[in-house]
């Protein structure tokens, strides 16, 4: 079920005083300045800020962006006394001016981009599905047409099917027995201490070798 307003309400407010931050961040680093200057003992907060005039650019952002609000403003406002005695209609998309509209004279997706499909051809995989005619009455015609990108079924997704079947290797390690995780961790706790005992032994028997 829907949310009520109230339930909502603070994850609004969280919203528009991210909203404020971005738009006036001067105002909040003021406010800052003090509590901050407690624990930075006004070193870097505040004389570096003004050095780098990181405050004056700040206020620039706060004058534009109040300006861009205004602007917004004035144009929903201009908006609204335009259309005040104006009927506004709604009409569907691409209703072309067809009367008697029905699917099988709209426009499908494919058609829209027939010429950028043709263009790009050499690096599509076009899948089609089709139902044959047969018969003097045929029965219910079916055409559908798939692209797909054919650098990303090679470079994506071919190799994570590789992946997925190294993979599907191990899934005997997953078993769901409680023991056999103990297992895997003494067994891997020990490999971690026993390896590098193994190997330094290994090369002292090499070193001891090369001496002889």
């Amino acid at each position: 079920s829907e949310r009520s307003f109230w339930q909502l309400f603070p994850m609004y407010m969280a919203a528009a005083l991210m909203l404020l931050i971005g738009l006036f961040p001067s105002i909040f680093l003021n406010l800052l300045k003090q509590p901050v200057g407690l624990f930075t003992r006004d070193i870097a907060f505040n004389h570096s800020l003004s050095q780098m005039g990181t405050i004056d650019s700040l206020q620039t952002i706060n004058w534009v962006s109040a300006g861009f609000m205004l602007f917004i403003l004035a144009v929903w406002v201009t908006r609204k006394l335009v259309n005040r005695t104006k009927i506004v209609t709604v009409a569907p998309t691409w209703g072309c001016g067809y009367n008697v509209p029905s699917p099988k004279i709209q426009y499908t997706a494919n058609s829209f981009v027939r010429s950028y499909t043709k263009l790009a051809k050499p690096i599509l995989f076009i899948e089609k599905e089709e139902t044959e005619i047969t018969g003097i009455f045929p029965s219910k015609k079916r055409y559908e047409t798939h692209p797909y990108d054919n650098i990303e079924r090679i470079l994506i997704d071919l190799p994570l099917k590789k992946v997925a079947e190294i993979r599907e290797l191990f899934v005997f390690l997953q078993n769901g027995h409680l023991q056999r995780y103990i297992l895997y961790g003494i067994v891997f706790i020990a490999s971690v201490i026993v390896i590098p005992v193994l190997i330094d032994h290994i090369m002292t028997f090499i070193q001891f070798l090369n001496h002889l």
